[in-house]
C-alpha cells in the first residue's frame, strides 16, 4: 500500500526538532511532503528517510543550513520565501 502524501504539515509553527522527528518515520513510499510556512532553520537529510519522495515543499521557512545531499533524487524542491 502506498502512503503517497503525508498529512499537510504547513502553517504549524514546526521547528527543527519537529523536522528531525518527521524524518525519523522513514516512510519508504512517501512521494509528496508539504512542510511550508513553518519555523525550520536547518534541513536534515530527507532522501535517506523518504527514498521515493518526488516533491518537497519547504517554502516560507527560515532556512539557514541544509545538509549536503539533503535533496538528492528529489525531482522538485521548493525553497522559496
Amino acid at each position: 500500500k502506498s502512503i503517497g502524501k503525508f498529512p499537510n504539515l504547513s502553517f504549524n509553527k514546526l521547528t527543527d526538532d519537529s523536522f528531525k522527528s518527521i524524518v525519523s518515520f522513514k516512510l519508504q513510499k512517501l512521494i509528496y511532503l508539504n512542510l511550508s510556512n513553518n519555523s525550520f532553520r536547518n534541513v536534515p537529510n530527507v532522501t535517506n528517510s523518504f527514498p521515493s519522495l518526488e516533491t518537497l515543499d519547504i517554502s516560507h521557512n527560515y532556512i539557514i543550513s541544509i545538509v549536503p545531499g539533503a535533496f538528492e533524487g528529489i525531482k522538485k524542491v521548493d525553497l522559496s520565501y
